[in-house]
């Protein structure tokens, strides 16, 4: 009876608390173990490398000098506290006999890694992990005779057989008391994992067979059945050894042509990785969601009461990236650049998942008894033949006992279509072992893999006979197998198309489209509402059913998330405009579609003025890793495409700068043309997040409205309020800005009427500053106020003419931003200045 009430207060007393849960906040319980000195080494390290990482966090770009100190301090402590947890391992690692087959594969990969990229050693070392991944797939369909698999490998299993003895038994325990509880309901366990969760008095989860001690809470999960085991990593830790000493993430290439990077960079970008294998979710978050984590405002100059609106994630227990627990979603960035440049470690891989998405093999049904074909499978289905998108970071390892662990840990209560081992053949991961946190995954793949689905495994590996070896060991799930996709490969078979329409591809061949990223599928049998690729027009239009009768089209092909299961591509949101330019698997960070959080977090390292753009590097940070390996490894530099690309690339750098030259030559007495309010309020739009609705009035009082609710990175500031809990707090209406021959003015009420009032001097026509005022005005009433003057108008006092002042500044220094996304916009919004389009060539 009092059991509760004295946890209950205790809890509220800060004494004991969420750590005494089976699963909630499980980190922070287990990096606080005072009883153990280790642990209080380890604890303080952590502590203090936290106040570095916090310190070094808060506008950096002031200080290089000490932000440097900062992060080396901050690789030092993490330097003795990875040893700390490490060197545990040593003396169980050496009971593991059976990974000589693991460390052989790594030491071909780590020599591979470690020579400078060539296409034949590329292909060659695809066809050695393609060999392998095939015989398993084929071991795991059945396999040859018995007397011709003497040298076959066995398909893989995932079960708890892959665990120790002691953790198995452990499982069991749990397993026998869930499917009591099940058998007390009256019905069948319905999910593979045997440690269901159920939820206590305070609504904390804890294994089924927990039970609540008399005074404190005691029932927790064992540290080795979570994925912080110590003896998942002692399995992984020959390997993570090994790699830990070769090329990785920390040793970028030099050969590779691409312009230097700071050292501040480099260290920044190790650290990030670090962060992501203390606390994934920081990392997956913001690239699965638009709306993730804590909404904060950041000033867009120092100390200016002008802000624009910027989400980072929070970390409920252990606190990462300083005191306050905040993790900016930029992070992601500085791995991917770290990515770009490292030496990659191709490799048959293995990941541990509970997907959203369910995975069914060819012939099976849904839960709701949608039928499953192979190659096309309903929404939140994924089945064999289909490619799927990794648009979040993915680790993976080459134990498949750390596999079997970690799956271990995070698959309570999901159902078996959904708790996979996915083994899959990657081609462009790269190696960070040496920066890890934890010895459970030695490899990272950033955003924007593709992968081809080639087996789903339902059998996990024991075959399909109810009296098949191992049918009575208790599943974890199911094995997938995945290959990634050399999407260079696909674009090149569209050049090939384009320059011989006449000559058809293979039926259900694909292709893909260089300038969008889009996938498209060669078919004389398209969808009757498909999108084509019409290569006369060189655009997406709908099927003609006239026009394209009995011919093969290229139909768009909308490839889904491998985690949602859904397409990546919203076409309620695309309409009749087809896809969209930018494909989302392509450009994870800046697709017209991609997540606002992460194009939050790059806008904000845009106002900052962060290394990544005074270095000149962003469009490197946001690029797509994986499709600039396989076309570096295919020979695309020396291609007249890729010459014809960065020609193009070149002009939008010039002329962007034409517009950048323009627009710092403005000042806010500047005169405001028509076509100056329109672009400026886009900009504003653009930068500030703030939707606004110009009307231009002409001298004959005749009125054009002009709405700007998309910004140059293809947010719609409208939709805002449908897709979000937060957007009570951050959706507000269109600010409406009148430009007449007059001047530039704003509605207010007065005296319970709504008129106009002007916003810039009487007599000077309209002005860049007010059009300016006009929205900090609006949207910024705690930026300074106007006091009404002997015409009429509205004047600025000090803090409003500097909030204004603030504005034009940064539309001033975006403007100059080496960002192709916003420099093309500039250049599509502003237009090309007639003394650029002039200049010689």
């Amino acid at each position: 009876m009092y059991e509760p009430m004295l946890t209950t207060m205790l809890n509220s007393a800060g004494l004991v608390g969420d750590n005494a849960s089976a699963y909630d906040h499980q980190m922070s319980r287990e990096t606080r173990g005072m009883g153990d000195p280790i642990s209080i080494i380890d604890r303080a390290i952590t502590d203090v490398s936290n106040a570095a990482a916090g310190l070094a966090g808060r506008k950096l770009e002031e200080n290089q000098t000490a932000l440097m100190m900062l992060l080396n301090v901050r690789e030092g402590m993490e330097g003795v506290r990875q040893y700390l947890s490490r060197f545990p391992l040593e003396h169980e690692a050496g009971r593991f006999s059976e990974i000589g087959a693991e460390l052989a594969a790594v030491h071909d990969s780590i020599q591979h890694a470690s020579q400078p990229l060539h296409p034949e050693r590329e292909k060659e070392m695809d066809l050695r992990l393609q060999e392998k991944l095939d015989a398993l797939i084929e071991a795991a369909d059945g396999g040859p005779a018995a007397d011709e698999a003497q040298d076959r490998p066995e398909a893989l299993r995932y079960d708890v057989a892959l665990l120790d003895a002691k953790d198995r038994e452990t499982f069991e325990r749990q397993s026998r008391a869930a499917r009591e509880q099940w058998s007390s309901r009256g019905s069948l366990p319905q999910t593979s994992q045997f440690h269901e969760i159920v939820n206590d008095y305070s609504n904390r989860g804890r294994p089924v067979d927990a039970r609540p001690g008399l005074l404190l809470d005691s029932a927790e999960v064992p540290r080795n059945v979570t994925t912080w085991t110590r003896r998942g990593q002692a399995a992984a830790w020959p390997t993570t050894q090994l790699m830990a000493g070769a090329p990785g993430i920390h040793t970028p290439r030099t050969d590779t042509g691409l312009p230097p990077v700071s050292e501040l960079l480099q260290k920044r970008a190790t650290n990030s990785a670090f962060l992501y294998t203390v606390e994934s979710g920081m990392f997956h978050l913001p690239l699965r969601f638009d709306y993730v984590g804590q909404l904060q405002y950041q000033p867009v100059r120092p100390k200016s009461l002008i802000s624009v609106p910027h989400m980072v994630l929070t970390a409920s227990a252990h606190k990462p990236d300083g005191g306050e627990g905040l993790v900016d979603p930029s992070a992601i960035l500085d791995v991917n650049l770290a990515a770009r440049y490292a030496p990659k470690f191709p490799a048959n891989l293995d990941r541990a998942a509970v997907t959203e998405a369910s995975y069914i093999a060819p012939g099976g049904q849904t839960r709701f008894g949608q039928p499953v074909e192979a190659g096309q499978s309903p929404n939140k289905t994924v089945t064999e033949g289909e490619v799927v998108a990794l648009t979040e970071m993915y680790s993976a390892t080459t134990s498949s006992r750390m596999a079997a662990y970690f799956g271990a840990g995070i698959n309570a209560g999901a159902t078996r279509d959904r708790s996979l081992r996915i083994h899959a053949k990657l081609l462009s991961g790269v190696n960070f072992a040496k920066v890890s946190d934890l010895a459970q995954g030695e490899v990272v793949a950033v955003p924007g893999v593709l992968m081809r689905v080639r087996k789903i495994d339902a059998d996990a590996g024991k075959g399909p006979g109810v009296d098949a070896p191992g049918k009575n060991v208790q599943d974890l799930g199911q094995v997938v197998y995945f290959e990634q996709v050399n999407t260079y490969a696909l674009e090149q078979r569209f050049q090939a198309k384009k320059a011989q329409p006449s000559v058809d591809l293979r039926e259900g061949e694909e292709a893909m489209e260089p300038r969008s990223g889009h996938l498209l599928k060669a078919t004389r049998q398209p969808a009757p509402d498909a999108w084509v690729f019409d290569l006369g027009e060189d655009r997406f239009r709908r099927l003609d059913a006239v026009k394209d009768a009995g011919r093969q089209v290229l139909e768009w092909s909308n490839n889904k998330s491998y985690f949602l299961g859904r397409g990546l591509e919203d076409m309620d949101r695309a309409g009749e405009q087809g896809p969209p330019e930018r494909a989302r698997w392509l450009h994870p960070y800046s697709g017209d579609q991609s997540m606002r959080a992460i194009k939050e977090a790059t806008h904000a390292l845009i106002l900052g003025k962060d290394p990544l753009v005074s270095e000149g590097l962003l469009d490197l940070a946001t690029e797509n890793v994986h499709h600039a390996h396989f076309r570096e490894a295919g020979g695309y530099a020396a291609t007249d495409a890729a010459r014809e690309a960065a020609a193009q690339r070149q002009a939008i750098r010039e002329q962007a700068g034409a517009v950048a030259d323009a627009i710092g030559e403005k000042s806010l007495s500047s005169p405001l043309s028509t076509q100056d309010a329109a672009s400026f309020s886009w900009l504003m739009t653009s930068l500030l997040r703030k939707r606004i609705e110009l009307v231009v009035l002409d001298a004959a009082g005749q009125a054009e409205h002009t709405p700007f609710d998309m910004t140059y990175d293809k947010i719609d500031l409208k939709r805002e309020a449908a897709l979000s809990d937060l957007s009570d707090k951050r959706h507000e209406p269109a600010h409406v800005i009148v430009v007449s021959p007059d001047g530039v003015f704003t509605p207010q009420v007065r005296g319970g009427r709504r008129e106009m009032v002007r916003m810039d001097e009487a007599g000077d026509g309209p002005t860049l500053g007010g059009l300016v005022h006009a929205l900090v005005r609006q949207a910024y009433p705690e930026a300074g106020h106007y006091a009404e003057d002997a015409a009429g108008g509205l004047r600025p006092d000090k803090s409003a003419q500097r909030s204004a002042q603030d504005i034009l500044d940064t539309m001033k220094d975006a403007a100059r931003a080496d960002y192709r996304p916003l420099q093309e916009a500039l250049v599509k919004q502003f237009g090309v200045p007639q003394a650029a389009a002039e200049a010689p060539r």
